[in-house]
Order: structure tokens, then C-alpha cells, then sequence
């Protein structure tokens, strides 16, 4: 990927198929009256992220996803989960409303999203449905009001041609940057419907990098040890800043102040595993909260990756299990079971793409620490805190008056 003076952008997209297989009984939707009742859907949707984070989170290799994205995609497919099958992924979920309620929070939360101010945000939803299928009207409707779902017939005996125009579609709604989100062999011949969700960002740093400064072939301290070369951007300004004796936070913004980019960076060069497995929603909300702000030295690496890859095995873990057993599965919501056999879950496909520059940026970032009380601000003087991520750190992207995490990940300097 080549860097200029255009705007970095970061970019996921998720695929969820479903597939028929064997009979699923026709089960209410699940009483939930005993969930908690969180009135910001942004609240629970962190809380999934960091546990998928978690998930995510084995060997060194860098990382990245959007929290939105696949919590989308999941809350669409919910709508037609019936029984257990519907208890277990709102567990997964960590929501605490269901049916009108749970899509019309998520409605609201992704509209307050999208309107951000001076950056590019935008989410497109799809339901891909085999032809000569009929789903539930309510399945369908629910997803066309809720999230603005266009209904595409496909003929999924052809796998090569249906992937091509699935990807089509995807690269459409990505600047073309993610063409081959599906391969021919994702899609075998149970599938009946795919939902797909996208989202592209593309925003300018509120207080970008000169270039001049910017410092080719600097040494970057290697999670495993060793060492690698990045470019290392440099700039002092007066921007949100957090720590304690274990860790570092910066956030810095984009233009209109709506959305910023989180660095949490360990005090150690080989710190980002304690981190992780230290890692918890509510520590990041306690960082995020004692963010103030400091004129820091700030030094940040240019970096750019993308990643694919399949969470069915990471959420049947985070307790999504029956979702994806055929046989137990209840989706008995999509479709009348009478008519055809019962869905499952045949895969859940995760693309995504990350690119930071002097001029801006989109990523994926979540981090946290839990627990012990932060230590007492350092005396402000006129010297600038120095902030130098020159070894692995987690990042985010937030979008700050929701307070939802937007992306996910992290930067450990790994080919």
C-alpha cells in the first residue's frame, strides 16, 4: 500500500451464512425480563468487543476488527433466533433488551454513528437469499426497517458466481480496498441466505503529523524479542493523555471531534501480553474517563495491515453454541420449519484493512486494564510528556459521544 497526502482509511467487512440443516422447532422468542437494561447500546456492544478481543488475542501477530461490524451482523441474524438458540447469542451479546427494543437501539446508535461530523463513516447491511427460498416476512421486514437491509436473490449452486457478486458488492461499499471477502469454498451447497454488513472510514488527524518529521528506519522492540525498522511519526501538542505505573494512554482526534484514535502502550517492551490478559471493559472505561489533557511528545509508527479471518469457533466460545450446531440450532424466526429444514450458522467471515499516516487515520483498536486506583497526575510542568510507541500496543477507534468502540486491535510489528 502506498502512503500520500490522502486521508488513511481502515475498513471491515462481516459475512455471516446460513445454512439448512435438519428440523428446529418453532419456539417464541425467549423471555429476558431478568437481563439488565442498558440504555446505551454502545455499553454492552464494548463489552462484547473486549471479550472478543480476548478471543482474538493468541500468538503476536498484529490485529484488527470493528466491534460494530460484527455486532450488526449478529443482532440482524438474531432477529430471527428463537429459544435457546436466541438466550445464548444475547448472552454472547451482552444485551439485555430483545425484539423491537434491542433492533431500535441499535438503529439509533448506528444513525448517531454515521452522522459524524468532517469524517467519512458510513455502514451498508445486505440479505442474500437463495432463489426460489422464502423467508419470514417479520425476518425480512425487521431487517429492511432496522437496518436498512437491501434483499438480493442469488444462486448459491454456483459458489464461484455467487462469491463474485457477493464481493461485488462489498468492494462497492469499500473503496475497493476488500475484493475477496468470499472464496468459491465458503460457499457449499446448505447455504440459503448471507447476510453481509460494511463499514469504511476515512478521517484526517484534528492535528496531523508534518511529514518532515517523520523518521525512517527507527527501531520498534519486537513483542518476542528482536527488533524491527518502522517509520516513526513525531509531533508535541496538547492532546488527551492518561497513565499509571504499568501503561500509557493518548487519544488523539480527527477534524470535527467526533471520533478519536486510542493508543494504550505498556511501560515494558515485552508488557502487551500482562495487558491483554488484564484486559476488561470496565478498565477501559476507567482509563477513558481519566483522560485529560497534556502537551505530550507523541511518537507514533506509520503502519498499514489487513487481516481475514473466521470467528465461528470465537463465539461459540464467548457462549454462541448452539448457533452453530446443526441440528440444534433454532432459527425458526427466518424460516417456517415446515417448509424447509432448520438453519444454522455456517460461518461467520471477518475482512478488514488498517492504514495509518501523517494525515490521518482508521483503525482497529481495544484495550483495557482492570483494576487498582489510578495514581496521582504527574506535576504539570512545561517539559511534554513523552508517549513513544516504539514497541507492541493496543489501539481503538471510538467514537466519543456514544462511546462505542468502532474498531479493535493492535500494532505488534509483525510481517
Amino acid at each position: 500500500m502506498t502512503h500520500n497526502t490522502i486521508a488513511r482509511l481502515a475498513l471491515l467487512v462481516l459475512a455471516l451464512a446460513v445454512a439448512a440443516c435438519g428440523p428446529a422447532s418453532q419456539v417464541p422468542p425467549p423471555d429476558i425480563r431478568g437481563f439488565s437494561d442498558q440504555a446505551n447500546p454502545a455499553t454492552p456492544m464494548n463489552e462484547f468487543a473486549v471479550d472478543l478481543y480476548s478471543q482474538l488475542a493468541e500468538g503476536d501477530d498484529n490485529l484488527v476488527f470493528s466491534p460494530l461490524s460484527i455486532y450488526t451482523a449478529l443482532t440482524m441474524t438474531h432477529a430471527g433466533a428463537r429459544g435457546e438458540t436466541a438466550t445464548e447469542m444475547l448472552n454472547t451479546l451482552r444485551f439485555g433488551l430483545d425484539g423491537d427494543q434491542l433492533h431500535g437501539s441499535l438503529q439509533a446508535l448506528n444513525n448517531q454513528i454515521v452522522s459524524s461530523q468532517n469524517v467519512e463513516l458510513t455502514a451498508a447491511n445486505a440479505l442474500w437469499i437463495q432463489e426460489g427460498y422464502e423467508l419470514r416476512d417479520e425476518f425480512v421486514q425487521t431487517n429492511q426497517t432496522y437496518y436498512e437491509a437491501g434483499v438480493q436473490r442469488d444462486d448459491f449452486a454456483d459458489p464461484t458466481a455467487s462469491a463474485s457478486r457477493v464481493n461485488e458488492w462489498v468492494a462497492e461499499r469499500t473503496a475497493g480496498r476488500i475484493d475477496t471477502l468470499l472464496t468459491p469454498q465458503d460457499i457449499d451447497p446448505l447455504i440459503r441466505l448471507i447476510l453481509t454488513n460494511a463499514v469504511f472510514f476515512k478521517g484526517a488527524w484534528d492535528s496531523p503529523f508534518e511529514p518532515m518529521a517523520t523518521g525512517e528506519g527507527a527501531v520498534f522492540h519486537l513483542a518476542g524479542g528482536g527488533t524491527a525498522t518502522v517509520a516513526m511519526m513525531r509531533q508535541t501538542g496538547d492532546f488527551d493523555y492518561a497513565e499509571k505505573a504499568d501503561v500509557q494512554v493518548l487519544s488523539m482526534g480527527y477534524e470535527g471531534d467526533d471520533v478519536s484514535m486510542v493508543f494504550v502502550l505498556p511501560r515494558s517492551n515485552d508488557g502487551l501480553a500482562e495487558l491483554e490478559r488484564s484486559l476488561s471493559a470496565r478498565g477501559l472505561a476507567d482509563w477513558l474517563s481519566a483522560l485529560e489533557q497534556r502537551k505530550v511528545d507523541a511518537s507514533i509508527p506509520r503502519f498499514s495491515f489487513e487481516q481475514k479471518s473466521r470467528l465461528d469457533r470465537q463465539l461459540a466460545v464467548m457462549g454462541m453454541k448452539r448457533a452453530f450446531e446443526p441440528g440444534r440450532a433454532d432459527f425458526s424466526g427466518i424460516v417456517d420449519p415446515k417448509k424447509l429444514p432448520g438453519f444454522y450458522i455456517h460461518f461467520v467471515i471477518h475482512g478488514a484493512e488498517i492504514e495509518v499516516d501523517e494525515q490521518g487515520t482508521v483503525a482497529a483498536a481495544a484495550t483495557a486494564v482492570g483494576g487498582g486506583p489510578w495514581g496521582a497526575p504527574p506535576p504539570k510542568t512545561e517539559d511534554p510528556i513523552v508517549f513513544r510507541a516504539d514497541h507492541p500496543f493496543l489501539f481503538l477507534i471510538r467514537h466519543e459521544s456514544s462511546g462505542a468502540f468502532l474498531f479493535m486491535g493492535r500494532f505488534t510489528g509483525s510481517e
